[in-house]
């Protein structure tokens, strides 16, 4: 409480949250609670992770929404991708204050180039797009969702946007122009899609019930966009729901 509490209001000032902060969030072990120890994480379960989220929300909610879709989006796809080279030597550094890992599931697509790929298309909103270290990307092929990691020096920001409220967690929007990657993984397949998204918007409702609003986070409804039907709550506004959490290259 100590450390975050008093400066909450500056870090939403000034729209970002500062370097050391995460350093120490990153000391305790707090940005790798999933990943094994093998890989230098804290080896924890989900319900570790969404207790360490309702009390960083206690005292400041873009602080436990940065750790959240770090936890839950970009490592847990790094988790359960296939495909070793989508694991090995990204995991560890996950765990660091550098290591922050986005996802995104929306916008781009990916076309064999020789022994690679390259990545096009933009993605209007991705959580820590500007901050990550690193961006799981699934991307649409022919052949399905495919997910590959690219790292900063390859992502190019369009802009910052609104980040649902969230003023010191950024989301930004990604381009991607002819971005050249390696071979990816299989993208985890819907069940680890739907999971993990109905994840984050669990913890969600934990990080504003535990800065004390609980009960808007429970107000959900309908609404309709882009590929189907989503589910509205007062954390998120529109994620996608059920069979949309993962939406494949026909839309479907």
């Amino acid at each position: 409480a100590r450390r975050v509490a008093p400066f909450a209001r500056a870090w939403d000032d000034d729209g970002r949250l500062p370097d050391d902060i995460l350093a120490d969030i990153a000391a305790q072990g707090l940005l790798a609670v999933r990943v094994p120890y093998a890989h230098g994480g804290s080896g924890l379960d989900a319900l570790a992770l969404a207790i360490v989220v309702e009390e960083l929300a206690r005292h400041h909610g873009s602080l436990a929404y940065a750790v959240a879709a770090h936890n839950t989006l970009g490592v847990a796809h790094l988790l359960a991708a296939d495909g070793d080279a989508l694991r090995e030597g990204h995991l560890a550094a996950a765990a660091s204050e550098d290591g922050l890992v986005a996802w995104l599931d929306d916008g781009v697509t990916a076309k064999r180039a020789g022994d690679g790929w390259t990545l096009h298309g933009a993605a209007p909103r991705v959580v820590l797009g500007a901050t990550a270290a690193r961006v799981v990307v699934a991307a649409h092929t022919d052949q399905g969702p495919t997910a590959f990691v690219v790292e900063r020096a390859g992502l190019r920001v369009a802009r910052r946007v609104d980040a649902l409220g969230m003023r010191a967690c950024e989301a930004s929007e990604l381009v991607f122009e002819g971005c050249p990657v390696g071979e990816g993984g299989d993208a985890a397949g819907a069940e680890l899609a739907h999971h993990a998204l109905n994840f984050a918007v669990a913890l969600g409702e934990v990080e504003v019930h535990g800065a004390g609003v609980g009960g808007a986070a429970r107000a959900r409804k309908r609404c309709s966009g882009p590929g189907g039907e989503y589910t509205w709550t007062a954390t998120r506004g529109c994620v996608p729901s059920g069979a949309h959490a993962w939406r494949t290259s026909a839309g479907t």
